[in-house]
């Protein structure tokens, strides 16, 4: 966000961050975009321990609960929905 918000000439002035709404920050810089940052209402949302999000991909959230703990690769849905 940092780097968006510092961005030369930016065109839109993006104004300050609303963290009220669940948010989750992953580092695209690093393989499966692991989370680095998981604000209260999305550990709330997702239902998960904040060490249970940081440094996982998000796709552990589309296996039932079950499934994430053994790291079967079971989805919710349909796969089109899960895309």
């Amino acid at each position: 966000m940092a780097w968006v918000a510092t961005r030369p000439n930016p065109t839109l002035k993006l104004g300050p961050a609303n963290l009220s709404c669940p948010l989750v920050i992953v580092d695209a810089w690093r393989y499966d975009f692991p989370a680095v940052y998981a604000s209260p209402g999305f550990i709330t949302l997702v239902g998960y321990a904040e060490h249970g999000i940081i440094g996982r991909s998000c796709r552990f959230l589309q296996a039932l609960p079950a499934a994430a703990a053994k790291e079967e690769k079971h989805h919710h849905g349909s796969q089109p929905s899960v895309a």
